[in-house]
């Protein structure tokens, strides 16, 4: 794969499909990590509390980098 690839959730944001499958899994996985302190930090919440907005921005933020770091996943190249 020689072209740049869209991501899912938007035409602007392109992955190199020339990166090598460390630099793919590497971007991918700050993603997860990310999206993993995010869920650490919504069970400590107190959803009766908590602002709807808040939650709706914590699930968005979730979503986007979820599926960004399944479309880079996506983009490696399968082993040998």
């Amino acid at each position: 794969m020689d072209q740049p690839l869209p991501l899912t959730d938007s035409s602007a944001l392109l992955i190199n499909t020339r990166a090598s499958n460390l630099d793919l899994f590497a971007c991918a996985d700050r993603r997860f990590r990310a999206v993993k302190n995010l869920m650490r930090s919504l069970s400590y919440m107190d959803v009766r509390t908590a602002e709807s907005a808040d939650l709706n921005s914590v699930a968005e933020a979730a979503y986007l980098l979820l599926q960004e770091g399944c479309d880079l996943m996506g983009a490696m190249e399968p082993c040998q």
